[in-house]
């Protein structure tokens, strides 16, 4: 969900991140949004952006121009914009925020415990057994 208003790079790094997990896999998208998140100083201007999504990909061991090409793609920003509608679609209005059988459960700032109780106690309604 990039938050265009707040963050001018963010529909960028999602098209970055969305070619990274085409290119990489789901263990190269979280590594990379790792990477992001530590250089996010860098993501205050396009200039700055370019180079610290590039670096990013690089030390996910993926070719930054494969993932700069397929983020200038028009088919990734049309599939950023599906996911930013779904979203809206489903009253999401802020990240992170899991869906847990159905229920938003927004988690900034939650305790890990917290969570796992969430998700124990709706096991326990759905008859999962551990």
């Amino acid at each position: 969900y990039p938050l265009v208003s707040i963050h001018p790079q963010a529909k960028l790094a999602a098209e970055y991140g969305v070619c990274v997990a085409k290119l990489g896999g789901n263990h190269a998208l979280f590594l990379f949004a790792n990477e992001e998140f530590n250089g996010q100083q860098g993501l205050a201007t396009a200039d700055g952006a370019q180079l610290t999504l590039k670096s990013a990909v690089s030390k996910v061991g993926l070719d930054p121009a494969k993932v700069e090409t397929c983020a200038a793609d028009p088919a990734t920003a049309a599939e950023v914009d599906k996911s930013v509608n779904l979203a809206r679609d489903l009253n999401i209005n802020q990240t992170p925020m899991l869906l847990i059988n159905g229920r938003q459960v927004p988690v900034a700032g939650m305790a890990y415990e917290t969570l796992k109780n969430i998700i124990e106690y709706q096991e326990k309604l759905d008859g999962i057994q551990q």
